[in-house]
């Protein structure tokens, strides 16, 4: 587990707003977790399919990883032009009912990378 994440473990999933660079998770535990994508200087992060999220609705999540990885030797580390450095990122998440990963990127001169943040605060209801 990911030192970013332990405050969403047990938590009901009740609602997913996502972007390219945040997916909100609110939580049956009245707050809402946010979970951010950051660039360094000069470079951009997102996520590859940010509606994917929405598959988490109703689920228990019960871990929760960011993993970054090199490209499997049959795949370049770098792009055509040897500018940009290649790193797989992936967020998993195991619920009670399935597992799920998704991807996502951060575009630079390999020099900077990117990273992922959270942020929690109690959910505001509409009265």
């Amino acid at each position: 587990m990911s030192q970013h994440f332990p405050m969403m473990l047990g938590k009901k999933v009740l609602a997913i707003r996502a972007s390219e660079a945040c997916v909100s998770f609110e939580l049956d535990d009245g707050f809402t977790c946010e979970v951010s994508l950051e660039g360094d200087c000069c470079s951009y992060s997102y996520f590859t399919d940010p509606k994917s999220f929405e598959e988490l609705v109703g689920d228990v999540l019960l871990d929760i990883e960011d993993r970054q990885e090199k490209p499997p030797g049959n795949y370049p580390s770098e792009s055509d032009d040897g500018n940009t450095s290649i790193l797989w990122s992936f967020l998993h998440i195991k619920t009670n009912k399935s597992h799920y990963v998704f991807d996502w990127r951060n575009d630079s001169n390999g020099y900077y990378s990117g990273y992922i943040t959270t942020r929690r605060y109690q959910t505001l209801k509409e009265s």
